[in-house]
């Protein structure tokens, strides 16, 4: 029900751990530097056991990103596709009131309408959710909406520190809820994620660039999941990462892959 939107927030996530304590810009909540008008992350899985005619490891494309941003800063769309295949793609619209609307699709199709009003402070005062749900799987033009509202909770420094999922049928009943905890730079150093079809919990370790150094993935009783080691950071002249290693480790800590990131920076200056 929430893939786009939660998609698009773990992939947010997994490139700074700088992510939105309130509104400034999404260069800023991305850890970005300098004017960036895109970005395009190519994701590979690194083969040690095949070799190219250099000797070097074969790689193999799985996942390609694009971000696009306004000159002011603020993302205006998000298309994330698997295997050369576009998945999702996110549209960002920005109107009066200090009100912005994201319409996410699915192949082609749409699936949500997120609608959120800022106060001045960059805080999300309301927002609400419309789902477009298939109901019929052979005929893709009946479709029900349904409409879900999403109140959002602040500490003292302006951090998120909580976003609840409210039913649509029983007042005041919290259906699900993702919890935010920082460190006193204000970056995030745990999400926990409590939803009915949706329970994990992730921690996080930067470094002193406010880059993702570590990922931990646990379930709701504290047992690891997996956990993903960023190492190799290369950075470009305007101080971004474009390149980096991440190796996947399951829950004992035995080794599953090798993924290669690259980035693809283009900048208004």
């Amino acid at each position: 029900m929430y893939y786009t939107f939660r998609l698009f927030i773990f992939l947010l996530i997994l490139v700074s751990c700088n992510t939105s304590s309130h509104r400034k810009t999404d260069w800023e909540d991305q850890n970005l530097h300098g004017q960036v008008k895109s970005i395009i992350v190519t994701q590979y899985k690194v083969y040690d056991s095949i070799k190219n005619d250099d000797g070097t490891p074969y790689m193999d494309q799985e996942r390609l990103s694009v971000s696009s941003f306004n000159n002011k800063g603020f993302l205006t769309e998000f298309t994330d596709s698997i295997s050369n295949k576009q998945k999702s793609r996110s549209v960002y619209s920005y109107l009066k009131d200090n009100i912005v609307e994201i319409v996410s699709y699915r192949v082609g199709r749409r699936t949500s309408k997120n609608t959120l009003k800022y106060n001045d402070k960059g805080e999300v005062i309301d927002e609400e959710m419309l789902v477009y749900v298939l109901v019929n799987e052979k005929d893709s033009s009946y479709i029900k909406e349904r409409s879900y509202k999403l109140v959002n909770k602040y500490d003292k420094r302006g951090n998120k520190i909580r976003k609840e999922e409210l039913s649509s049928e029983v007042e005041g009943l919290v259906k699900g809820f993702t919890e935010f905890k920082y460190d006193e730079k204000g970056d995030i150093i745990e999400i926990v994620s409590d939803y009915e079809e949706y329970e994990m919990k992730r921690k996080f370790k930067s470094n002193d660039k406010r880059d993702v150094l570590s990922l931990k993935l646990y379930d709701l009783e504290d047992n690891l999941m997996s956990e993903y080691l960023i190492t190799n950071y290369v950075y470009d002249k305007n101080h971004n990462w474009i390149s980096r290693k991440i190796e996947v480790r399951d829950k004992n800590n035995n080794y599953k892959e090798t993924q290669i990131e690259k980035r693809i920076i283009s900048y208004y200056k």
